[in-house]
């Protein structure tokens, strides 16, 4: 069942399977959703929860081309419908493909795929009211993008921000994309000075989480760029989350498995061969 979170008056917070978000904004004589969820059953959920409001849904907008973020379209979208999305979506989707699902059956069929009307390069304004200002803040993934929305003081961030639905830290998680331009895009949305952040996954946050997001791929990347002259480069391989936030015990992250697909990517930005680790 979708959890439900009124952000605003306008702004509802939708989460599904997986801690999953979808994002309703609700305008006079119409809606916009950003993004759609993954599973069939949240998304026909989602779309029954938008249909209450007995107005179109005008703009469908794809923080990035993940399929937990974009294979609802075909649910949620209605005939008039409008969906935007980065102009390298299909860079991401087909990476996700490739490299989850080798050498067997997609679980992502190209069928139920309902791709973009519009695609954008690096900004585009929705004059709306409250107006959206539709952001490519890559990191996460080629395409990933922000919704800003100013008068709001809101942030839809996508995956390039992830939080938990409890106190544990979700670790920023770069192994679709890049480590040094996802930090490039924290440090921006930092400095559009958010109140409310509404991550790809879990629960509203605000800029502290930010903050040690930032601390985490900081540190990270200097441990990585220091390794690259050591001659004791090794010791690196096996980095902990907590090596890179002080003051934290294992226990207190959440999904362990994407600091350790980030340290994969690491090792392989850096070409360090699995097979010599100690």
């Amino acid at each position: 069942m979708i959890k439900i979170t009124e952000i605003t008056k306008n702004i509802t917070l939708f989460t599904g399977t997986s801690s999953v978000n979808s994002t309703l904004i609700e305008y006079e004589n119409f809606v916009i959703v950003i993004d759609t969820m993954l599973l069939p059953k949240d998304s026909k959920e989602l779309a029954k929860l938008i249909k209450k409001k007995n107005k179109p849904v005008k703009y469908i907008l794809n923080t990035h081309w993940h399929s937990d973020h974009c294979y609802g379209n075909r649910f949620v979208k209605d005939e008039n419908t409008t969906i935007i999305a980065h102009k390298k979506f299909l860079e991401t989707i087909t990476s996700e493909k490739n490299v989850l699902y080798p050498g067997r059956k997609n679980i992502i069929e190209n069928s139920n795929l309902v791709f973009p009307n519009i695609t954008f390069s690096e900004k585009l304004i929705l004059n709306e009211n409250p107006e959206l200002h539709f952001l490519h803040f890559p990191g996460h993934s080629p395409d990933s993008s922000i919704i800003w929305i100013p008068s709001e003081k809101i942030i839809v961030a996508g995956d390039n921000i992830l939080n938990s639905n409890s106190r544990k830290i979700a670790v920023p998680y770069f192994f679709w994309g890049n480590p040094e331009e996802l930090l490039l895009s924290l440090k921006k949305i930092k400095d559009l000075q958010p109140k409310i952040i509404l991550p790809g996954h879990g629960m509203p946050t605000v800029l502290n989480k930010v903050d040690k997001d930032i601390l985490y791929l900081q540190n990270i990347i200097e441990k990585y760029r220091k390794m690259a002259t050591s001659i004791q480069s090794k010791k690196f391989l096996n980095l902990s989350e907590t090596d890179l936030i002080p003051n934290t015990k294992p226990e207190d992250f959440w999904v362990h498995k994407m600091h350790t697909m980030n340290i994969s990517k690491m090792n392989k930005i850096y070409k360090i061969n699995f097979s010599e680790e100690k």
